[in-house]
C-alpha cells in the first residue's frame, strides 16, 4: 500500500513526471520574463525569446520554476513561469562514439541540438547572438494618467482663501536611463477650483508638461519628483472671486510648478503595470494666485 501511494505521489508531482525532471533541458513555449525571484513583481533579468533553451534546476515555488540559462559569459540562474517551458525531446549525439562526446569540454554557449522525429529532423531556433538573450530589458514605457486632488488657492486681490477639488487626465512616457533611475515625461490637462467663506468661486484649467525623476525604493515602491510648466487655458471668475483688473486672462497664470510624491506599482500582466501615486504639486508663482494641491493619481503603463 505504501509503495502504491509513493508511485501515485510521484505520478502527480511536477518533478515526478517523466516529462519534467531536475536537470532536463527544455525550451520555452513563448516569450517570457526571466525573473530574479519567484513572483510576478520580482526584478526582471531579461526576456527569453520563444524556443530559448534552459535547464530545469528542480526547485518550484507557486507558478514559477527555477532554471539555468547558458550564455557565452557563463550560466545565469532565474525563475520563469512553469507554463512557459516544455520538455526538450531526448536526442542522440551525432558522433557514433559516445565516449568521445562525453569527453568533450562543457560549452559556455547555449547548445543547438537536434530533435528526433519519425518524419524529419529539425533544429530549435536559437538567436545568433546569445548575448542579446538577456539584454532586452524594458527601456521605456507609455500609458495614461488619471487622478483627483484637493486644491488650496490664495487670491492676492481681493485677499481671500479658496478650497475645493479638481481632476487631471493625460498621457505619460518614461525612459529607463539606469536600473535605479527612470525619467518620466507627462502631458496632462488639470482642472482646479475652490470656494471661499463668502461662497465666491474660482475655477481654472491648465495644460501641464512635466519632467519627473523616478527612483525605485523596492520592487513595488518608488519616489518621484520634478518640475512642470503649466499653461493657463481656462478661467472662470464670474462670481468675482478674482479682481478682473489683476487677472484678465488665464494665460497670466502660466508658470512653473514643483511636484513630488510616492508611488506603489503592481503588475496587471506580463508587460503591463498600474501605479498608485500620492502627489503634491505647488505653483512657484504666488501672484496674483498661489496654488497648492494634494491628490492621488493612477498611472497605467505598458513596458516597451
Amino acid at each position: 500500500m505504501g509503495a502504491a501511494l509513493l508511485l501515485v505521489v510521484l505520478g502527480v508531482s511536477p518533478w515526478g513526471m517523466a516529462e519534467e525532471a531536475p536537470g532536463d533541458i527544455v525550451s520555452t513555449r513563448r516569450e517570457t520574463e526571466l525573473r530574479k525571484e519567484p513572483y510576478p513583481d520580482a526584478e526582471s533579468l531579461g526576456i527569453l525569446p520563444v524556443k530559448s533553451i534552459v535547464t530545469l534546476l528542480g526547485e518550484e515555488k507557486g507558478r514559477f520554476v527555477q532554471v539555468e540559462v547558458e550564455l557565452e559569459e557563463g550560466a545565469l540562474t532565474g525563475w520563469v513561469e512553469v507554463s512557459a517551458v516544455r520538455r526538450k525531446k531526448k536526442v542522440e549525439e551525432e558522433s557514433p562514439e559516445p565516449e568521445v562526446a562525453e569527453e568533450e569540454p562543457a560549452k559556455k554557449v547555449i547548445p543547438v541540438k537536434k530533435y528526433q522525429s519519425k518524419k524529419k529532423k529539425k533544429r530549435i531556433a536559437i538567436p545568433q547572438d546569445e548575448g542579446l538573450l538577456l539584454k532586452r530589458d524594458s527601456t521605456f514605457s507609455y500609458g495614461a494618467v488619471v487622478g483627483g486632488h484637493l486644491d488650496m488657492i490664495r487670491v492676492e486681490v481681493p485677499e481671500s482663501d479658496f478650497s475645493g477639488n479638481g481632476f487631471s487626465l493625460g498621457a505619460t512616457v518614461s525612459f529607463v536611463l539606469d536600473p535605479n533611475f527612470r525619467l518620466r515625461t507627462e502631458l496632462v490637462y488639470s482642472n482646479h477650483s475652490g470656494i471661499d467663506s463668502n461662497e465666491r468661486m474660482v475655477a481654472m484649467g491648465f495644460m501641464d508638461l512635466s519632467a519627473l525623476g523616478e527612483v525605485p525604493l523596492t520592487t513595488s515602491f518608488s519616489i518621484f519628483g520634478g518640475v512642470q510648466y503649466s499653461f493657463g487655458i481656462g478661467l472662470d471668475n464670474e462670481a468675482q472671486g478674482i479682481d478682473p483688473r489683476t487677472l484678465e486672462t488665464a494665460s497670466e497664470l502660466s508658470g512653473f510648478w514643483a511636484q513630488g510624491g510616492l508611488g506603489y506599482r503592481f503588475s496587471v500582466g506580463e508587460q503591463s503595470y498600474l501605479t498608485l501615486r500620492g502627489r503634491y504639486a505647488g505653483a512657484l508663482m504666488t501672484s496674483p494666485l498661489a496654488i497648492h494641491t494634494f491628490g492621488l493619481q493612477l498611472v497605467w503603463e505598458i513596458e516597451g
